[in-house]
């Protein structure tokens, strides 16, 4: 009997030894997993800051108080150290890359090769604690963020169609003559709800067609209705798409030359043309010009000029170019109403509420040489009667309506180069 209970001594204390090392292995699983757990999150915290800072650096670019260019690398480099993870090559490492590259584990991203995207990728080792008495002395992980740095830019209007109608509760977009013919060249007719071609006499030789968000009727190329998602929002989404809508503090007078110019001091802050825009010749010296009475009959003689910008600065006008009257102006190829023939505000929803067109501008023809620019207004019923020479003009129409009638055929080709671009704001944001 003494030896039977020697043995069951012995054996008790082996289950307690091995119950103890169990112990010591739950203990370091739930300690120092826990703390691997923490620091890995800690890790990804950083690392999608660190690539924050270097997308934002990125898009900065500034120099520092001693000239050198503060880079990107830099930037989110000492970010991560802030965050505790200082790249000492020990406990651990941060590297960032622009464009990315294969990440953790060598998995390759959908952003591997893109340059406007910043990768940073920590890898981190933890001590353990307990779980060294299982052989376990280190825990690993490997985390990354990628960020998204796309810088400024300028971009066309509205997609890059050539027309455009803004009216987004009726007909933005009419063609109403079964003797005009519209054709349509380096982009399409955007219509902010219906678009009409009453006859089937639109065509687009560059394969383009119309995209309306409400429905398309009539053109022989088909065009694409129902698309509520690109519809923008009348007026709020407009107004920042304007151009800069100037002071028109300046006198415009005639020189000796017989053309209209600034006033001297106020170059690029807008002159007021004296009197009415219709009674008479109007060639114009390089500069921006507000007009201010634009309800005075038709225009029946000829404005010319080449690096204009006309701003109606009207609530309600009515501008017609008439029978002789020719319109052959190009826009500015420089400066910040680059690409702006004429253009007018947002006024009143009273003003531009169908069926009134309170706003109009007409145009029955040209003159010797096409129009180049973009006409910007987008509260104003816009009908283009074509030109009687066959000139294309080059220019982009936007307006709350565009329509015509008439027989003078209307030819009319866009290329960005020669339109109103506006400014694409920076993009800075977290991706993966």
């Amino acid at each position: 009997m003494i030896n039977s209970n020697k043995q069951q001594k012995g054996q008790a204390l082996v289950l307690i030894a091995l119950g103890i090392v169990a112990l010591v292995a739950i203990t370091a699983l739930a300690i120092d997993g826990g703390n691997a757990f923490s620091e890995r999150r800690q890790a990804q915290n950083a690392a999608d800051t660190a690539a924050l800072a270097g997308a934002l650096e990125k898009i900065q670019d500034y120099p520092t108080s001693d000239g050198d260019i503060y880079n990107f690398n830099t930037a989110a480099l000492n970010l991560a150290a802030l965050n505790n993870f200082n790249n000492n090559g020990t406990t651990n490492t941060v590297v960032v890359h622009n464009p990315p590259v294969a990440g953790c584990n060598g998995v390759v991203g959908p952003y591997v090769g893109n340059n406007e995207y910043i990768q940073v990728i920590i890898n981190n080792s933890v001590t353990t604690f307990f779980a060294q008495v299982v052989g376990i002395t280190q825990t690993q992980s490997c985390v990354e963020a990628v960020a998204r740095a796309k810088t400024s830019s300028r971009g066309p209007l509205f997609f890059g169609n050539t027309v455009v109608g803004l009216d987004p509760n009726g007909t933005s977009f009419q063609a109403q003559s079964n003797a005009q013919h519209w054709t349509i060249k380096g982009g399409g007719i955007f219509a902010n709800n219906n678009a009409l071609d009453k006859h089937s006499n639109v065509t687009f030789p560059d394969g383009d067609c119309v995209t309306a968000v409400g429905t398309v009727s009539g053109f022989p190329c088909g065009g694409s209705g129902g698309n509520a998602d690109l519809k923008f929002a009348f007026p709020d989404d407009i107004i920042p798409l304007l151009p800069p809508i100037p002071p028109c503090s300046g006198t415009a007078y005639k020189g000796a030359d017989n053309k209209f110019h600034e006033q001297s001091g106020h170059e690029g802050l807008g002159s007021t043309l004296p009197g009415s825009f219709s009674l008479d010749d109007y060639p114009f010296s390089p500069g921006l010009y507000c007009i201010t009475s634009a309800n005075a009959g038709n225009i029946h003689d000829t404005v010319t000029g080449s690096e204009v910008t006309f701003f109606v600065n009207d609530d309600n006008f009515s501008i017609k170019f008439n029978c002789g009257g020719a319109f052959s102006v190009q826009a500015p190829t420089t400066g910040i109403y680059k690409g702006v023939l004429m253009f007018s505000n947002i006024t009143p929803s009273s003003y531009y509420s169908p069926p009134t067109c309170s706003q109009s501008f007409e145009i029955r023809g040209n003159g010797s040489t096409p129009i180049v620019g973009t006409i910007f207004m987008p509260s104003a019923c816009i009908d283009w009667r074509g030109n009687g020479d066959g000139l294309a003009d080059r220019s982009q129409l936007i307006g709350f309506q565009v329509s015509s009638n008439g027989n003078a055929n209307v030819d009319i080709t866009y290329d960005a180069n020669d339109q109103f671009n506006v400014n694409i704001p920076a993009i800075i944001e977290l991706t993966q």
